[in-house]
């Protein structure tokens, strides 16, 4: 859910008016700030369109993105602190500025839109704190359970030799862990997964609606296209995976057959694309872009493709993504993780 619905989802008609009323539109070009870790604002911010990266001191790559229908700047009305990050467009930005201090007047005018606005907002805040994942304790905790850490941000880990040779299933604490951007926040009771593209029926499915649908079960390994990467001659440049780049365990899930099917996939259609719900910049794009892999149609349906919400008989964990597409047959980097929308091209 946009944290724009948070607050008018929470406001009367009146209400959301005055706000139009007292807000003016401001335009950001690429690379221009709208916040500036340290400093003093005066104003909240609703962001139209375009995104733009949340960067902090002390980190050379953005730690989280911001886009349409998002909430900036909401806390400068609760505390007089300077802004914790900064705020820079990566894209043409368009936001509705509304004036902190004509905000106040109005909701000193009106105790009932006072009322409602500060309610909107304490959802706003508790929305925020459940959706938190933060990547400091989740690389403390990859390296706690004997994960063999690469990198931080985004993180990749990968599982020690020692534990590769304990078992054939491997516990979720010590299965490797690879990740092209951040690891997304998602909140499983406001997920869905989107399906379109040349169907006749589009679909939006909760987590719930997943788990009600008929289950399969089995083992799979998955290993990273580069696993054994810093053994290789010459050497070629990516993650430097030594040989923990491979796991295996026990997967639950919908076959992605049955939810295809439930679409109804048109006979032009030749491959399902899986757009994942993680994003982040590469060298030559404009923006963000979310990180997706295809499968052909036929291999779709043949390779016995599940959309896993199980592993190892617990929830899969948010750092292996959810639900994540995988079959038995497929190397790691085919395997999607945070399905956000498989549409059929």
């Amino acid at each position: 859910m946009k944290e724009v619905n948070y607050v008018f989802g929470a406001l009367e008609e009146p209400d959301v008016g005055a706000l139009m009323r007292i807000g003016t539109q401001q335009q950001l070009r690429v690379s221009d700030q709208l916040l500036t870790e340290g400093t003093h604002h005066d104003a909240i911010y609703l962001v139209l369109d375009g995104e733009l990266s949340v960067s902090v001191k002390g980190r050379n790559t953005a730690i989280a993105y911001v886009g349409k229908g998002e909430i900036v700047g909401e806390m400068s009305l609760l505390e007089s602190q300077p802004a914790s990050a900064t705020l820079c467009a990566i894209t043409p930005v368009t936001v509705l500025r509304i004036p902190r201090d004509a905000l106040e007047e109005n909701l000193a005018a009106d105790p009932g839109f006072s009322m409602r606005f500060y309610r909107a907002l304490g959802m706003l805040l508790s929305h925020r704190l459940r959706a938190t994942l933060d990547p400091e304790k989740v690389t403390q905790d990859a390296s706690d359970a004997g994960l063999v850490v690469h990198r931080a941000h985004p993180l990749n880990a990968e599982t020690s030799v020692p534990a590769l040779l304990g078992g054939v299933v491997m516990p979720n604490g010590r299965f490797y862990i690879r990740n092209h951007f951040q690891i997304p926040n998602l909140n499983a009771a406001h997920y869905r997964l989107a399906v379109g593209g040349l169907v006749t029926r589009k679909l939006s499915l909760s987590l719930r609606d997943l788990m009600q649908m008929p289950s399969q079960t089995f083992f799979a390994t998955l290993e990273c296209a580069g696993n054994g990467r810093t053994e290789f001659d010459p050497p070629i440049p990516g993650e430097q995976w030594a040989f923990g780049a491979v796991s295996t365990a026990e997967w639950t899930g919908v076959p992605l057959k049955a939810i295809l099917d439930r679409a109804g996939i048109e006979s032009s259609a030749r491959e399902v694309l899986f757009r994942g719900a993680d994003r982040g910049t590469v060298e030559g794009s404009s923006g963000t872009i979310p990180f997706e892999r295809s499968l052909r149609l036929d291999e779709a349906g043949e390779s016995g493709a599940i959309l896993a919400y199980v592993m190892n008989g617990e929830p899969l964990p948010i750092h292996h993504g959810f639900p994540r597409c995988g079959s038995s047959c497929q190397v790691g980097t085919r395997s999607r993780r945070s399905s956000g929308s498989p549409t059929s091209n």
